[in-house]
């Protein structure tokens, strides 16, 4: 019942988080966020949260503060997903991650972003790729992603983060959660079809219209399922920016859409959905060689935009300045600020780019340094850390160390009567036996298939015999029964203890002693 309930306020706190960005009324999400912290449940505190970012931007006041509570559940659950939405926020709100409050505008820096930004987007991004996070948030998370990409440019960018959320959506989640899959793949389409329609709008404004045609041929469609789990507001917003970019692909106008969504009988509070239709409008008539009619429709839809869809606005200004009598020079002037600004932000672009292939670089060095020099099955170091470990001890003249060899008696027997998977489990359990009784600054290492090896810095002899007693102690006491009926596993140690740069004559001392021991236990 648990899982049911907490289902049914996740699924709420999406309606919630849509219903903040179409509403002008006021929704409780006060008595939502008390029943998640209530109950416990981190993923809905989160959502209700974000909720109230949403909220906060449609009303122009300061998203940090709801941001900064975005972070701390995020921290509070462990969700890598969480997280990522709480980094791309900041990165949409244009703040660099240290907080310089530097706002992104390639038109100003040159097609740079503020570097904290770079690294932010592709420190989130590449989190998601390596496969963080809880599956329920994922697909939001690279959604989140992608609206801050598209707020900084990055267009293109956009669209693949949209993909890759797409891609997150088919993994199967519980039935339960069918709302929020149905939700997320129809806000992914609105989201990727905005991005679409900046592009094809900066092709127009370039000159570009067969460029700016393809990509509104090739635009996302919202299928009948994705169109009905969003409310009417957002699939009013759809069916103005789709009659646009079919205006663009050159497809037939539907006329009593366009009429119903022109004259105000509409859900939607933003103007921007009918600027739209007026640029369509203006397309139409310039297509038709009517250069002044498409400069009205063009400052009607001016009027209407807004600095959320800049290509928007830069278009629409520059088919209303082919109002006759046009001016050659003008309009010269205007197609090469067109273009430099449209340089800037491929520039833009290619740095997030690379700025995302480098992390990526990094995170995989990183991964697979972590393999290299960590066990995979006990935890322990691996035989690569323990040699390079030994580097270091032997030039140390003036510390101690002592050395523990441990063997598992007869493991061999272990494998043959009881299978090399049980063999494993017991390898895991002499693994946290062993971490268990070193200190931060020592060494605990799988040198052989059960061979182990400790490190014990700043150790005398007396202090060694007694961590090999402890360890002998704590070999006997583990439930051996648990992992196989019958099973019975004990280790032979030997221990020796001196300087640190006498470190090989300290191994093989300890190696003889290992060995007698072993002659002893298993006669």
């Amino acid at each position: 019942m648990d899982r049911e309930a907490r289902d049914a306020a996740l699924v709420r706190a999406f309606e919630l988080l849509e219903a903040v960005q179409n509403s002008t009324e006021a929704i409780d999400l006060q008595g939502p966020l008390r029943q998640a912290i209530d109950n416990g449940w981190p993923d809905v505190r989160f959502m209700i949260h974000y909720a109230e970012m949403a909220r906060d931007h449609v009303a122009g006041v300061g998203i940090r503060s709801a941001l900064g509570r975005m972070a701390q559940a995020a921290e509070a659950a462990g969700d890598a997903a969480m997280s990522v939405c709480a980094l791309a926020g900041l990165s949409e709100a244009g703040a660099d991650w240290e907080g310089s409050g530097e706002e992104p505008d390639a038109s100003d820096d040159g097609g740079q972003l503020p570097d904290g930004v770079e690294r932010t987007l592709a420190t989130a991004v590449t989190m998601l790729d390596q496969g963080e996070g809880s599956a329920e948030l994922r697909p939001t998370a690279y959604l989140h992603c992608g609206i801050a990409y598209h707020r900084l440019g990055a267009w293109g960018l956009a669209i693949e983060m949209m993909e890759r959320a797409e891609r997150a959506l088919e993994v199967p989640l519980r039935p339960s959660l069918s709302r929020v899959v149905e939700l997320t793949s129809a806000v992914l389409v609105l989201n990727r079809v905005e991005a679409e329609l900046a592009l094809a709008c900066e092709a127009l404004e370039l000159g570009k219209r067969e460029t700016a045609r393809l990509l509104a041929a090739h635009r996302r469609r919202l299928t009948p399922t994705q169109c009905a789990a969003v409310n009417r507001s957002w699939s009013q917003l759809y069916l103005s920016m789709t009659t646009l970019l079919a205006t663009l692909a050159g497809e037939p106008l539907d006329a009593g859409a366009h009429d119903m969504l022109l004259t105000g009988r509409v859900d939607n509070p933003w103007p921007g959905s009918r600027a739209y239709l007026h640029l369509a409008d203006a397309i139409r008539w310039l297509d038709a060689g009517h250069a002044e009619q498409a400069a009205r429709c063009a400052e009607e839809a001016v009027a209407l935009t807004d600095e959320l869809v800049p290509s928007l606005r830069t278009v629409c200004l520059a088919i209303a300045a082919q109002a006759p009598p046009a001016s050659p020079a003008a309009l010269r002037y205007g197609r090469e600020l067109a273009k430099a600004r449209a340089r800037a932000r491929h520039r833009l672009e290619e740095a997030a780019r690379a700025r995302l292939r480098a992390e990526l670089h990094v995170r995989q060095a990183q991964h697979e340094a972590r393999h290299a020099y960590v066990d995979a099955l006990t935890g322990l170091a691996s035989r690569l850390a323990y040699e390079r470990h030994l580097q270091r001890v032997r030039r140390d003249d003036d510390a101690s160390v002592a050395v523990l060899l441990v063997d598992v008696d007869l493991f061999k027997q272990v494998n043959d009567t009881y299978g090399h998977q049980t063999g494993d489990q017991v390898l895991r359990r002499m693994g946290s036996v062993l971490l268990a009784s070193v200190r931060p600054d020592d060494l605990a290492a799988r040198v052989g298939g059960d061979e182990f090896v400790l490190l014990l810095h700043g150790c005398s002899a007396e202090q060694a015999a007694s961590r090999a007693d402890l360890i002998l102690r704590e070999v006997d006491a583990v439930a051996w029964e648990e992992v196989a009926s019958g099973l019975r596993v004990s280790v032979s140690i030997g221990a020796a203890a001196g300087r640190a740069n006498l470190i090989d004559a300290l191994i093989e001392q300890a190696d003889h002693q290992m060995y007698a021991a072993k002659g002893r236990r298993t006669r």
